[in-house]
């Protein structure tokens, strides 16, 4: 009986650890870089994408951070916030510009 106890208490542990390991797993804590426009237009950029989010509560801050979370999940490393605007019902709407590094070619 106290065997099957342990056991349990192992398995009840390992279910109940399960949620945090998931959450730190499916949100890759790699770094996100902003990129200048003079670092766009330098031509090391290339566009991979676009990435819209409209009419949502809350505060820019909260906003910045849910498009920066969005982003990693794409596995993009690179944008550039295009437009952050608050809308007239008080809701902010952004728009995120992705980049991935051009590839050099060779000649």
């Amino acid at each position: 009986m106290k065997q099957y106890n342990m056991r349990y208490a192992a398995i009840l542990a390992g279910i109940l650890s399960l949620p945090v390991w998931a959450v730190t797993q499916a949100i890759p804590q790699e770094s996100l870089t902003e990129l200048t426009p003079q670092e766009i237009s330098s031509g090391a950029w290339r566009h991979a994408g676009d990435l819209a989010l409209s009419s949502q509560p809350g505060t820019s801050e909260t906003l910045i951070s849910e498009a920066r979370r969005r982003i990693s999940l794409k596995g993009i490393q690179y944008y550039q916030i295009t437009r952050l605007q608050m809308m007239e019902n008080s809701a902010w709407s952004i728009n995120v510009a992705l980049y991935t590094p051009a590839e050099k070619r060779v000649n």
